[in-house]
């Protein structure tokens, strides 16, 4: 339906608040509230999905609903964040800014675009072969597995920019910090 297509553009676009809001954190080295802020989303993704999925029954959709609702919330705390920190400052971005997004984002899109192939492709064979409530069962199991990913991405992206500022000044020089 028109209106769960919807839902998930606005899911993707709350998203992009939220990734922006954590790759704050990350540049700014600031380890505990980048995996926070990750936790609190996955943790209440769960326990929202957990209720309307199984307590109320509402299968697929009750996941739709749990999602759109726990991206409304770190929509609205991602904006507060990046406000107190600063980061909104100018109002209309120039055309420079435009055309640096280009550049830098058109060629991220096959990447991303497999990346959610590679994500969806099992709930498509799993929907052929099953029922849609054995698609939302999935998807809700993997969610439990996307708190272990999430744990290991958090430490990834909170270590990389020391990481990478370390090997700056050489390999030899670092490796025993690194190690």
């Amino acid at each position: 339906d028109a209106e769960y297509q919807w839902l998930i553009v606005f899911i993707c676009y709350f998203q992009v608040f939220f990734n922006l809001n954590l790759s704050l954190w990350r540049l700014e080295e600031k380890p505990v509230p980048f995996g926070l802020f990750s936790m609190a989303s996955v943790i209440l993704n769960f326990i929202l999905s957990l209720f309307l999925v199984i307590c109320l029954n509402k299968g697929w959709v009750g996941r739709i609903y749990a999602q759109t609702g726990v991206s409304i919330v770190f929509f609205i705390t991602s904006i507060i964040f990046i406000v107190k920190r600063g980061y909104f400052k100018r109002v209309l971005p120039q055309r420079s800014d435009f055309y640096a997004s280009l550049i830098f984002g058109l060629p991220l899109i096959p990447h991303q675009a497999a990346f959610w192939a590679r994500q969806c492709l099992d709930r498509f064979f799993i929907n052929d072969f099953h029922s849609v409530e054995d698609v939302g069962l999935y998807s809700f199991a993997f969610n439990f597995a996307s708190i272990l990913i999430i744990i290991g991405n958090s430490f990834n992206n909170t270590n990389s920019v020391l990481i990478f500022k370390k090997l700056k000044e050489g390999y030899i020089n670092s490796k025993a910090q690194l190690n």
